[in-house]
């Protein structure tokens, strides 16, 4: 016996034709398997369409509240193939002066636009310099080598300028009292 296939559109008929013969909408929906709501809905949409009323309705949003519209994305792309060498952080802001009342859209958008239309070169891969190997070099008498790290600037509190730079003796390393490199503050 082969199987019996069944679609949602035959089942939704045969419980119209079954409610239309007399059928209470509490045995269809024991009989079926789902809630009398649901057959009141196909109820309804079976008085006010008819048959068409029983298929399934297209879920997809009828407007997109952050669709970009074509003028802007036309202007976009006029502006920059104007300015070949600004990319789209640029060309944003050079368009909300010349045209605050258009509906500009977010930098990342405006870059998906760019990259669709072809406009956007890809940026150079740089490859990672690879960490230091070389072995420091020898250390045979205290003061021998030194080494130096400048840690930026930054501003103290009553507002003068410090210049930290660390500065140690690469020896071996220093009694337990005296460990951690000398702090030389030019400030």
């Amino acid at each position: 016996m082969p199987w019996k296939e069944t679609r949602p559109m035959d089942q939704r008929i045969q419980l119209i034709s079954d409610l239309l013969a007399g059928y209470t909408v509490t045995e269809l929906s024991v009989a079926y398997g789902v809630s009398r709501k649901t057959i009141y809905k196909w109820q309804d949409r079976y008085r006010l369409l008819g048959l068409d009323g029983l298929k399934e309705l297209n879920r997809a949003p009828a407007v997109h509240p952050n669709q970009t519209d074509e003028e802007v994305i036309r202007l976009l792309v006029e502006t920059k193939l104007t300015h070949q060498s600004w990319g789209p952080k640029k060309l944003i802001s050079f368009l909300a002066v010349r045209h605050p009342e258009a509906g500009l859209p977010s930098v990342c958008i405006a870059e998906k636009w760019l990259k669709r239309h072809g406009l956007v070169k890809k940026r150079m891969y740089h490859k990672r310099v690879p960490p230091y190997s070389e072995p420091f070099l020898g250390c045979d008498a205290p003061n021998s080598v030194w080494s130096a790290d400048y840690k930026g600037q930054f501003r103290t509190g009553d507002g003068k300028w410090c210049y930290p730079l660390t500065v140690s003796d690469n020896m071996k390393p220093l009694p337990a009292r005296m460990q951690g490199p000398v702090l030389a503050k030019l400030c």
